[in-house]
């Protein structure tokens, strides 16, 4: 038994001095341009998964946002959010360039808690791109423009006409 543990413990730090290795040498594409292997794509996902499950509030706006809030939300997505998370019938290029690329929300509604959308949009997420807007934003507009995504799927019909309404 005690060889078998030992052998454990060799395969171990043999595999994470060949990690080290691996990335030291500069093996690993840190381009932009080149797309994610998949191991990355699934341990990047998993990451952040879980540090919102640790982090991210558990329970989201209590009270029903109007259609007012709703609408502000809009135009604040419109204004901060659209050049890179994209407009219906019109997907952000700009964001397309990002690494990962930004989603574009009127073709892949986000499908997290609003609790969850809500401290994306404050605090951000590293080594995406995607900015802490909590830091140039009040807290409430941060809070209507997760109300607003979170309802991507049931917006009340003023709110729905806006968002589809062909861009300039």
């Amino acid at each position: 038994m005690r060889k078998f543990l030992l052998g454990v413990m060799v395969v171990l730090v043999a595999e994470a001095l060949a990690g080290f290795v691996f990335l030291k040498l500069g093996l690993v594409p840190t381009e932009a341009s080149a797309q994610p292997s998949a191991l990355e794509t699934k341990v990047a996902t998993m990451a952040l998964n879980a540090s919102l499950a640790r982090r991210a509030p558990r329970s989201g706006n209590p009270a029903q946002p109007t259609e007012a809030d709703l609408q502000k939300g809009l135009m604040l997505y419109k204004r901060a959010c659209s050049d890179c998370h994209g407009l219906p019938g019109r997907d952000s290029v700009y964001g397309a360039s990002f690494y990962p690329p930004a989603p574009q929300f009127a073709t892949h509604p986000p499908r997290r808690p609003e609790a969850e959308v809500h401290y994306i949009v404050k605090h951000g997420i590293r080594n995406t791109g995607m900015a802490a807007w909590g830091n140039t934003i009040p807290d409430d507009q941060v809070g209507k423009v997760a109300e607003f995504l979170s309802r991507l799927d049931a917006l009340p019909p003023s709110v729905e006409g806006e968002w589809r309404k062909p861009q300039p």
